[in-house]
């Protein structure tokens, strides 16, 4: 199963069907076509939306994001949190293991995100746990094999939200065998359905499927649900530049291209043998208007600067037909969003005295 992390609008991917390809790929294996190199391996410490798209394949968190963007258990079975909103305790799924054979249990929890609170670590997401930003985890407890108690010194309503994010590399509990003897990083030895195969670096990386995941019940949704391997393998190819990355697709030396622009299947000639896909997603544009200016200071000015971009039309002819406007910031798929939301059109009453000297017009689209 190939999970591509979710991009700003605008975004599309491209894919080729196999039987379709002139030079048909080894059985089993998807070639995609990347446009840069993967930042590391290393969780959480030095990513990009690349990164992020090849190690979701390999790692897991105690908890990820659903379609909608809600977070959900992930190696975790259930999740509590206790009346004050200071206690979070984990059940951990049984039978899951690692890509070494290893079993997890709370140990290993306790160990990884020791782990990332150890500021030589380097982790990201440090400064939103270790207090500096309010937030602190006070304690990471293991009363048995398979619960883990993390103690905060402060209710935070936003905590799974926190640790799923891919920014903080989804807080991924990996084995300790994934450090050298010196505490640097080696390779990850995570519990996701795919494992590192081998890394030609500023070539491609390739992962092999783990046959002994073990997935969690229930129909995949986003990043938790069952995610068993579909392919034995994926293999990301290096290719900067644009034009060769879709030579590539054409011609059947790649079978994915993500984040094709539309501009770029137009000049393609939209080929026949190659399947568009659309997932939706959110981008928020704005247009910052500076409000120091004597004209523009007046808020009715800007307001009427607004109603008259018509954003149906600027979101149509940007997406090339691929984005449709909404009027709020919630992902169209969030069961809470509500459709009588207020009009993204109003401009921001930033006033002259404002200790911000720029308003912003803010415009939602959401492609699919």
């Amino acid at each position: 199963m190939i999970r591509i992390p979710r991009r700003l609008v605008l975004s599309l991917a491209a894919a080729a069907a196999c039987a379709c390809s002139p030079l048909a790929p080894a059985a089993g294996t998807i070639r995609v076509a990347a446009n840069a190199e993967i930042r590391g391996t290393n969780p959480g410490v030095n990513r990009d939306a690349n990164t992020d798209t090849v190690m979701l394949h390999m790692i897991e968190g105690l908890v990820g994001y659903r379609e909608d963007g809600t977070p959900a258990p992930l190696l975790a079975e259930s999740v509590q949190v206790s009346k004050d909103g200071k206690t979070y305790t984990f059940k951990l799924r049984p039978g899951v293991k690692f890509h070494n054979g290893a079993a997890l249990t709370s140990a290993d929890v306790v160990w990884a995100w020791k782990r990332y609170l150890d500021p030589k670590t380097a982790w990201l997401c440090l400064p939103e746990f270790d207090g500096s930003q309010g937030l602190k985890i006070e304690a990471v407890e293991a009363p048995d094999a398979m619960t883990v108690v993390f103690r905060l010194n402060q209710s935070r309503p936003l905590f799974l939200t926190q640790i799923a994010s891919f920014q903080c590399g989804s807080a991924a509990i990996v084995h300790k065998d994934s450090v050298n003897a010196d505490g640097s990083w080696k390779a990850p030895i995570g519990t996701g359905p795919f494992k590192l195969g081998e890394w030609k670096r500023g070539e491609w990386i390739e992962l092999t499927a783990f046959k002994d995941y073990k997935g969690a019940s229930g129909p995949r949704d986003g990043y938790v649900g069952n995610k068993t391997p579909l392919v034995d393998s994926v293999r990301w190819i290096v290719i900067k530049d644009d034009a060769a990355r879709r030579t590539a697709l054409e011609k059947g030396q790649a079978d994915l291209m993500p984040g094709l622009r539309p501009t770029e299947l137009t000049e393609m000639g939209n080929p026949p043998q190659l399947e568009v896909k659309n997932a939706s997603t959110m981008s928020v544009n704005a247009l910052l208007i500076q409000v120091r200016d004597p004209l523009l200071a007046n808020p009715k000015l800007r307001q009427a600067i607004s109603a008259a971009l018509k954003i149906d039309s600027i979101a149509t002819i940007a997406s090339g037909g691929a984005a449709t406007r909404v009027r709020t910031t919630r992902p169209t798929s969030t069961t809470s969003r509500s459709p009588g939301a207020s009009s993204p059109r109003r401009a921001t009453r930033a006033s002259p005295s404002s200790s911000s000297p720029i308003a912003a017009i803010p415009t939602c689209t959401s492609s699919r």
